[in-house]
């Protein structure tokens, strides 16, 4: 697992940068929710982002990706 910064989004724009330990999906949800400070997303559009490819989980955070 890279870091945020050692991480690419090939032809993706970076839409955002959340520093976390969180590995799980609900902890990812959590901190994205208190980073955006409401629901932005739900717990199941997080977990399909994360399956393909718009959010990459790294050892220093999330990137959230937009194409």
């Amino acid at each position: 697992m890279l870091s945020m910064a050692e991480t690419t989004g090939g032809s993706y724009k970076k839409l955002a940068e959340i520093k976390t330990k969180a590995s799980t999906v609900k902890g990812i949800y959590n901190a994205i929710c208190q980073a955006f400070g409401e629901e932005f997303f739900s717990l199941e559009e997080i977990e399909h982002a994360m399956k393909n490819g718009f959010i990459d989980v790294c050892t220093d955070g999330v990137i959230i990706w937009a194409d």
